[in-house]
């Protein structure tokens, strides 16, 4: 490595912040900011995601435009209809399926070429996931959707049970950073008329693209890579800011921790207690997830209460009895935190775990 050059450090630290404020001025004057998706802390709720898809495609929904967005669904993904069975469609969020457990987005049509629709934001697969939902319906068409098109897992596309089951599962993969952005645009376009249809759908593509990775922020960071990249100089100054900013987060996440700590809560039927906690996840803390969890692995409480706290608690994940963490959810404010500004974030993460608190200890 280059001797260390403090001037060509600042400048790149100038220039960079001069590229920042630009970017954030055009959100605030176009208000990309403010999103009620955001707002509502659903933007990571897979089963939110799955209502609103489900309502654009349903011909009889509220947003008034018959079976078109349906139709501009299945041109998007390659999957052609006659013009009555769009008609005819049925959609279900959440559909009861038995034993073969519930499907994210059914789409049933006259002629019964049905459509099951595995919707994945952040969660992981389920066992035999995938091959339950084609022993549910082998005739469906079975789609497996994620924020980049990912394939399932082996866990969830293999039969474990010892049988003569050899039929390979393929399912159609599907990305919210192609399909559904490219259908939501189109939707758009024919929505031009109806100004309150237009901005939901044009409010939840701007959620479709900060999940990946395409928003105005992202312009930012490649106008920012263009700018080092143009100038030679800068190349050297920003590996040696990489190089010390995973140090800085880590001081930053210890700041935190060291401010913030678990909070213990007795369940005196139980002659147990859980903690309500918290973690960071990925080598970049890019995550944090908030929830409740056993006091020790080894020492659960009993299902019954381990399902009663699911209950009392509204968090996007409930894991199966038995499971060191009974349940959690991921804090939006996270994704977005001014680093400045470690002590106002570490204030919103201890009324966080004191909410959870109170909520679990009313009867």
């Amino acid at each position: 490595m280059s001797q260390i050059n403090l001037t060509d450090i600042e400048k790149l630290l100038l220039s960079v912040n001069a590229i920042a404020e630009k970017y954030n001025k055009v959100a605030q004057q176009t208000g990309v900011n403010f999103n009620i998706f955001n707002v509502l802390n659903i933007r990571s709720q897979e089963v939110k995601h799955s209502v609103f898809i489900a309502e654009l495609l349903n011909p009889k929904g509220r947003h008034g435009y018959g079976e078109r967005f349906l139709e501009l669904f299945l041109e998007e993904i390659a999957l052609p209809e006659n013009k009555e069975n769009l008609k005819n469609a049925s959609i279900e969020v959440e559909k009861y399926a038995c034993e073969y457990g519930r499907i994210d987005i059914y789409i049933s049509f006259p002629d019964n070429k049905n459509i099951i629709i595995e919707n994945k934001i952040y969660a992981g697969d389920q066992h035999e996931q995938m091959r339950r939902y084609y022993n549910f319906q082998k005739e469906a068409h079975l789609i497996y959707l994620t924020l980049d098109g990912k394939e399932p897992t082996e866990e969830s596309l293999l039969n474990h049970k010892e049988t003569k089951e050899t039929v390979i599962i393929k399912p159609t993969l599907l990305s919210y950073k192609e399909h559904i952005k490219n259908w939501l645009e189109k939707c758009l376009k024919e929505a031009v008329d109806k100004p309150f249809i237009r901005e939901n759908i044009a409010q939840y593509l701007n959620i479709v693209k900060e999940l990946t990775h395409q928003s105005i922020f992202n312009e930012m960071a490649n106008e920012i890579t263009k700018q080092i990249l143009q100038n030679k100089e800068f190349i050297n100054s920003a590996q040696i800011i990489h190089n010390h900013w995973y140090e800085v987060m880590a001081e930053i996440i210890t700041e935190i921790k060291n401010e913030i700590k678990p909070i213990e809560i007795p369940l005196p039927k139980e002659n147990n207690k859980i903690i309500i906690d918290y973690e960071f996840e990925g080598s970049n803390y890019n995550k944090l997830s908030i929830g409740i969890r056993h006091e020790k692995v080894d020492n659960f409480i009993s299902e019954q209460s381990f399902k009663e706290l699911q209950e009392k608690l509204n968090l996007e994940y409930k894991n199966n009895y038995p499971n060191e963490w009974i349940c959690y959810g991921y804090l939006k404010e996270w994704e977005s935190v001014d680093w400045c500004d470690v002590a106002e974030f570490s204030k919103k993460l201890k009324i966080k775990l004191e909410e959870i608190g109170k909520a679990i200890q009313t009867s």
